[in-house]
């Protein structure tokens, strides 16, 4: 296996062992699974399943499910961890938080520099 492949592939390594350290804190305490890890352990399923099928469609979607970790919706470690902030409106009533897990964030990172290449070129074709 070349260097290449190896990057490409550790992002989509980090999310698998932390669901796989997920699953045995589950199975050994008392922390139940939520909404977010059940939705975390769907879509890891689906990249592994594409990654054999298509790696391009795979790749989409593992960079869909880190956006996805990254704005809370989905988690991926037994303790969900989060920095962020928010504004409240005492006018109305309302907050609005918005949030960033630090996994998410740590793998998200990784994704970009594996896939550097591509974004630059997906970049460089959009104009942005």
């Amino acid at each position: 296996m070349n260097g290449q492949k190896i990057k490409e592939l550790f992002p989509l390594g980090l999310i698998v062992a932390a669901l796989i350290y997920t699953a045995m804190i589950v199975l050994t305490t008392n922390v139940i699974l939520t909404r977010q890890h059940r939705m975390a352990y769907g879509l890891t399923a689906i990249v592994l399943v594409t990654y054999f099928l298509n790696k391009r469609i795979s790749n989409i979607i593992l960079g869909v499910t880190l956006v996805l970790g990254l704005l809370n919706i989905v988690a991926f470690t037994p303790t969900i961890m989060i920095i962020g902030g928010g504004f409240k409106f005492a006018a109305l009533d309302a907050e609005v938080m918005l949030g960033i897990q630090l996994f998410s964030l740590l793998v998200f990172v990784a994704f970009v520099y594996a896939h550097r290449r591509d974004f630059s070129a997906w970049i460089n074709k959009d104009g942005l």
